[in-house]
This record gives structure tokens, C-alpha cells and sequence, in this order.
């Protein structure tokens, strides 16, 4: 089974009003008992989203979202929405970070070895490895805290499972992006008007991450085929590996593992079934009318045998699934 996604995992913004932030709050709230950074009072709610505020004008007030705050949002809602929403109310972002996680043959154990090899093309002058406990774990850091872009790339099959979590994967890794400043500015602002689409096999709605993602990666990060001469000058002319030109590429994301879906089965059917009854039922009843159940079967015939994981789910889960495509049928 693969798996590639690209999504943001932390937002942090300012704004002159607070209540153009305090929306983003859900259910009882906390008020902490320090405040955050130059903002001298804070209140988190219970998904672990934060508000503070009395701080620095212009924009006094500031909204933190980390990855558990977000993941919560996906779980509910669109996290599309709520960044479209902020930046309708002329937020400004200070750090964003995009996170893009895959089983692909691209790992930070890779990365350490191309980098130790010297086969590199960077403006990052830091890269720093590390391992969490039990020498598990490695994560590469390139850059530093102070940089505009900072990206960390780590095992994340080995964090789950060390926070006692199942990975349905043979590996797992995060690359993650921290954008601040300006980049951060410019960076919410594309993620806010990158459109979704639709997935012409599975009515699965995309945000295609992933392109912007690989947008700001490629300029910062350029893995080569053979060592860089570093004292001489043809740097620029060392070629690319052909593999990181292949990783980087492709303007769409694809979620092909069921349980990296925060949604639940019954709510994944509920919308494909309303974008088949929409989009394929058309063309079904066109086939009935023509050749009658002899022709509609050989229609049915040809998506026998590629089902996709999120397919089996559903199939999985029949006992709440039936019952939410028969809604989403109705709801068409």
C-alpha cells in the first residue's frame, strides 16, 4: 500500500481584531497561566488551538494551530475553509509549515547518506542529525530555527509508534517545511488560493499540496548525482539524480490509505456517493438505455478488480457504509 499527502500541520497568525480569531476556538476554553512570547494573556481550548492576546500593535491578538489542533479540524471539517476563511479576513501569517508524508523511497536515512556524501546543492549551510531514544528515530534538519524556510525530514513511523501508535506502513516519512516571515506570508496566502479538485476514480476531493510543497522545496534542496566540487565554480552544472527530480515531481496528492483519513467511513461514503450519483449515474442509465442490463454489466465489469484501499474501507465497514451511499444517493 503507498501513501503521499501533503497537508499544513501548523498556523500561526495575527490580526488587529479578535474576534476574526476567537471563531477558530471550539468548545470550553482554558486561560493559561503565562502568556505566549510578547502576548501577555492566552486561552487554549481542549483540541489545543490557542488565542493570545494584549500584545504588540498593529495586530494585538495571535492564533496558534499546531498539527493536534489541525488534525482535530480535518476530523470535522476542511482545513482548506478555515485557512480560505482567515486569509478572507486579512490575517497575517508568521509561520506556516507544510508537512508531506510518504512511503516512498525518499527517507531521512537517504537524505543523511546523500548529504554526508557531499551530493548536495543548498543556500542551507546547517544540517543536523539526529536520532530520538534507543538510537530509533533519525530526523535531519536543514537549515535553522532562524531561517525563513527550515525543513525537517523524519521517521514518522518510528514517532508513532513511540507515542504507542499503529503505522500501516513498512516506513513512513515526514518532510515538513517551516515557513516564517515573509515566505510564510506569501506562502498562506497560494495555499488560500489553490483550488481542490476531484479525483475522476474515486470522487475523493484534493487539494493538491503537493506542488507548492515541492515548489519551495526544489530551489533549497537539490540532490545530485555524483560529490559537488565545492571549491570549484560549476556548482549549478552538477546534474540532478534523476530520482529526486521524480520525487519532487507531480502537482497532485494522493490519499491512498484509509486510516491516514481522519473522516469516518460512514462520512467517506455518504460524499462518494453523492459524487457517483452525480457524476456516474448519468452515464450508467445512458448504458441501460442503449444495451439494456447485458451492457451495464460489462460497464460494471470494467471497475472489477481496481478498487482502490479506500474502496476496501467501505467495504470493510458495510454496516454503517450501506446506509450512508443510500443518503448520499438521496442527497444528489
Amino acid at each position: 500500500m503507498d501513501h503521499d499527502r501533503t497537508i499544513p500541520d501548523w498556523i500561526t497568525v495575527t490580526h488587529d481584531n479578535r474576534s476574526d480569531l476567537s471563531w477558530c476556538l471550539r468548545g470550553p476554553t482554558e486561560r493559561l497561566k503565562t502568556g505566549i512570547n510578547t502576548y501577555r494573556t492566552a486561552v487554549r481550548d481542549g483540541h489545543g488551538t490557542i488565542l493570545a492576546s494584549d500584545g504588540p500593535e498593529p495586530r494585538p491578538h495571535m492564533l496558534i494551530m499546531g498539527g493536534k489542533a489541525l488534525k482535530a479540524w480535518r476530523a470535522d471539517g476542511s482545513v482548506r475553509d478555515l485557512i480560505v476563511r482567515l486569509a478572507s479576513k486579512g490575517v497575517n501569517c508568521t509561520r506556516i509549515d507544510l508537512t508531506r508524508d510518504t512511503t516512498g523511497d525518499w527517507t531521512p536515512y537517504r537524505l543523511e547518506e546523500v548529504i554526508e556524501a557531499d551530493r548536495y546543492v543548498s543556500p542551507w549551510h546547517r544540517f543536523h542529525f539526529h536520532h530520538g531514544k534507543g538510537n530509533h528515530g533519525l530526523t535531519v534538519e536543514c537549515g535553522s530555527r532562524s531561517s525563513t524556510a527550515m525543513l525537517r525530514c523524519y521517521d514518522k513511523k518510528a514517532e508513532m509508534e513511540a507515542a504507542g501508535e499503529t503505522c500501516l506502513f513498512d516506513r513512513l516519512s515526514r518532510w515538513e517545511l517551516e515557513l516564517k516571515g515573509k515566505l510564510a506570508r506569501k506562502a498562506f496566502r497560494r495555499i488560500a488560493r489553490l483550488d481542490e479538485r476531484t479525483d475522476p476514480e474515486t470522487g475523493e476531493v484534493i487539494w493538491p499540496l503537493r506542488v507548492l510543497h515541492s515548489a519551495w522545496l526544489e530551489p533549497r534542496l537539490r540532490i545530485t548525482d555524483k560529490p559537488v566540487d565545492r571549491d570549484g565554480k560549476n556548482q549549478s552544472h552538477t546534474k540532478t539524480l534523476p530520482e529526486w527530480d521524480a520525487f519532487l515531481a507531480g502537482a497532485a496528492d494522493d490519499i491512498l490509505a484509509p486510516d491516514m483519513d481522519e473522516r469516518s467511513p460512514a462520512a467517506q461514503a455518504y460524499e462518494m456517493a453523492r459524487w457517483a450519483a452525480r457524476s456516474l449515474a448519468p452515464t450508467a442509465a445512458l448504458f441501460h438505455e442503449l444495451g439494456g442490463d447485458d451492457l451495464l454489466a460489462v460497464f460494471l465489469d470494467c471497475g472489477r478488480g481496481r478498487s482502490s484501499a479506500k474502496h476496501g474501507l467501505i467495504l470493510e465497514h458495510r454496516a454503517t457504509t450501506l446506509d450512508a451511499i443510500r443518503s448520499g444517493f438521496d442527497a444528489a
